[in-house]
């Protein structure tokens, strides 16, 4: 009986042994498992990452080059800055220059423009048509009409501004060879155009003004022959009788 008993004890013990065994066994499975899962995962994580790691290098030698090119680029925009810089202020001065030459031409041409209205006043005063229209009590004297003189007068045009024509000196009683009286003691014929060219050359521009109003309103009869002739002695004054002497003359042959 004690053998029995002896023997049923050491199965037993077997039994947990074994027992025992399968649990480590088991448990070292499932442990080598979750191991060999950690390493499969870090694995792909080291593969990730050194994808990652290729990239950037990719990245970073694709910097690298822009970056030289950027700096490349940028000495060669600092070069053509430094020409542009040079050409502004090539511009600069020769735009000087010009507005220098512009000025230079308007004054010549405002000088030009000066000059050229004085000496067209003088070529309208010394015109036939001036002289026709403004003093038609003469236009016998300078042919343009019949001596007889029997057209109406025109009314004057405005007088030219002053300026010096670069006149003889006046020469008093100019006398037109072709209409000389030939009766003895008559009063000389005087030449209509000298005579204004010479009273435009002594008078002042307000008085040669003047003189030519008073011719005016005695040819529209708002003036009589002494009103204009106390007109022209004032104008004429005691400096310049031959001229008043010439002009009354003037009106004595058109029966003024």
């Amino acid at each position: 009986a004690m053998d029995g008993k002896s023997e049923g004890t050491f199965t037993d013990h077997e039994d947990q042994m074994q027992l025992g065994i399968r649990i480590i066994t088991n448990a070292f499975q499932n442990k080598m498992n979750s191991i060999e899962q950690e390493i499969r995962g870090y694995r792909l994580s080291c593969e990730e990452q050194r994808a990652n790691v290729s990239n950037l290098q990719r990245r970073n030698s694709t910097l690298e080059v822009e970056l030289v090119e950027s700096h490349q680029r940028s000495q060669q925009l600092q070069e053509e800055n430094k020409e542009l810089f040079k050409t502004v202020n090539t511009l600069r001065k020769q735009i000087g220059r010009l507005e220098h030459l512009k000025q230079s031409v308007l004054t010549s041409i405002q000088d030009d423009q000066e000059k050229e209205a004085e000496l067209g006043d003088a070529r309208i005063l010394l015109s036939d048509e001036f002289l026709r229209g403004a003093t038609p009590l003469t236009a016998a004297d300078m042919g343009h009409i019949a001596p007889g003189f029997g057209q109406p007068h025109r009314p004057l045009t405005q007088a030219p501004s002053a300026a010096s024509i670069g006149m003889p000196p006046y020469e008093p009683q100019a006398v037109a060879p072709q209409h000389m009286d030939a009766a003895a003691g008559a009063s000389p014929v005087i030449d209509g155009k000298l005579f204004f060219r010479n009273a435009r050359n002594q008078l002042s521009y307000e008085n040669f003004n003047q003189f030519l109003a008073s011719i005016r309103r005695l040819n529209s009869a708002q003036a009589t022959r002494e009103e204009t002739l106390e007109e022209a002695r004032r104008i004429f004054g005691a400096e310049l009788p031959e001229l008043y002497k010439d002009f009354e003359n003037l009106l004595d042959r058109h029966g003024m």
